[in-house]
């Protein structure tokens, strides 16, 4: 197998630079050195060689788009054991409870004899990589034992001429690997144009999949009795940010006191400070989530927990996704698949959904289901203007128009066996 002069580069340069700032950082960074810490207590894997795992790897958040293949594999085929890596240790709690993941544990460090002996004792079936986190000694090291490698719902941003000067130096890591599947066509011709050999077909976003599985589902700790009992439309404020909620008091609150909405806050660090700021911010009585079990009119409901906000929208008719006045949005995909028509503040460029349904008007209709304002009265007028119209109406074409992008697991699961990789 022949070897890129950029592997070289990589281990010799590149790779101690950045282990060396990494251990530098963990000094004044908790994230950081929990991470380091984890990789030097990983214990043999459990899975034997035997067992032949399909092997899944995910940065944290990644793993919403591995979610729904890994729940289809199990549905097929149940013996099949899931082993799930991950590079941060924020999301190690929530790949853990995974009720159709295997075994779980960090990826190793990107060094030879640490990779190797990962993947000799773990004799993995293919290793399948959720949209991001390529490394390249892991892909090195899966093509020299004969381990297919697959890129999903990989999303690839245009070249511009800086960039283009600088792709010699990352497309060998793309070209690693086996296959990569893309988002959208446009995706496919952006690694093609930077040279990318490996094969690269559009299936389309399995995270679609799994947003619209989560609706489906039923949260046992929620309080489904917090759902508002008067008539007015409930507004949800969501994984908002203290730039996010000075827009939202100075124009919601009234609205509220006019009696024309219900409103939801749900920050998205609730911690002691921010929910003590939030509370002088707004201009209205206050009720905490975890201290209520009824929404009581002409008050805020402000969510102080984490791990409601799926279900607080589908208990909702209209959406604000926060961080969107502060640098940049959250998704707004579950928004989205609840079927709710989302606002967002000018920061939202770096997420693609909005983007995207911010430009694509609903069937048969003139309205947008991501709806952008650039302040305070923006968002009035524009709420207001939204409140003269039916949203029952508006929430059954929104949720059609997202579930118009589902479908890529199954497409990606038979190409994989088609192609002999499963």
């Amino acid at each position: 197998m022949k070897t890129s002069p950029f592997y070289f580069i990589y281990h010799l340069i590149a790779l101690p630079i950045l282990f060396f700032l990494a251990v530098m950082a963990s000094v004044f960074n908790n994230k950081i050195r929990k991470g380091l810490s984890m990789r030097r207590q990983i214990l043999p894997c459990p899975l034997a060689p035997a067992d032949n795992p399909l092997w899944f790897h995910c940065s944290s958040g990644e793993f919403e788009y591995a979610k729904p293949v890994i729940r289809e594999m199990k549905i097929q085929d149940p013996k099949v054991k899931i082993l799930v890596t991950y590079f941060s240790p924020t999301y190690k709690s929530n790949i853990e409870s995974c009720e159709f993941v295997d075994y779980s544990c960090p990826l190793p460090l990107d060094f030879p004899s640490a990779v190797k002996g990962f993947i000799k004792s773990i004799n993995p079936k293919a290793l399948l990589i959720a949209r991001t986190d390529l490394w390249p000694e892991v892909l090195q090291q899966c093509k020299k034992h004969n381990v297919p490698t697959v890129l999903f719902s990989r999303t690839q941003k245009g070249t511009n001429f800086l960039s283009k000067q600088f792709s010699f130096s990352y497309k060998w890591i793309f070209n690693l690997l086996s296959e990569i599947y893309t988002v959208s066509e446009e995706d496919s011709l952006n690694l093609r144009a930077v040279g990318v050999q490996t094969k690269v077909t559009n299936i389309g976003d399995t995270r679609f999949d799994q947003v619209i599985y989560r609706t489906q589902q039923t949260n046992p700790n929620f309080k489904n009795s917090l759902k508002p009992s008067n008539n007015r439309p409930t507004f949800i404020a969501g994984s908002t940010w203290p730039e996010d909620e000075k827009v939202i008091a100075a124009c919601l609150c009234q609205l509220v006191k006019d009696n024309k909405i219900n409103l939801i806050i749900a920050p998205h660090e609730p911690t002691k400070e921010h929910l003590k700021n939030l509370g002088l911010a707004l201009t209205l009585p206050v009720q905490l989530y975890s201290e209520t079990n009824y929404f009581k009119d002409n008050q805020v409901l402000v969510v102080d927990c984490v791990g409601v906000l799926a279900d607080l929208y589908k208990i909702s008719d209209v959406a604000f996704i926060g961080g969107s006045f502060k640098g940049s949005t959250h998704s707004v995909m579950e928004a989205l698949a609840a079927g709710c028509p989302t606002f967002v503040g000018p920061h939202h460029k770096n997420n693609r959904e909005a983007m995207m349904f911010k430009s694509t008007p609903l069937v048969n209709s003139t309205s947008f289901s991501v709806i952008e304002v650039s302040n305070t009265e923006g968002l009035r007028l524009k709420l207001e203007e939204l409140l003269l119209g039916s949203l029952s109406d508006l929430r059954v074409a929104i949720k059609q128009q997202v579930k118009g992008h589902t479908g890529s697991t199954h497409k990606l699961i038979n190409s994989l066996k088609n192609h002999n990789i499963i």
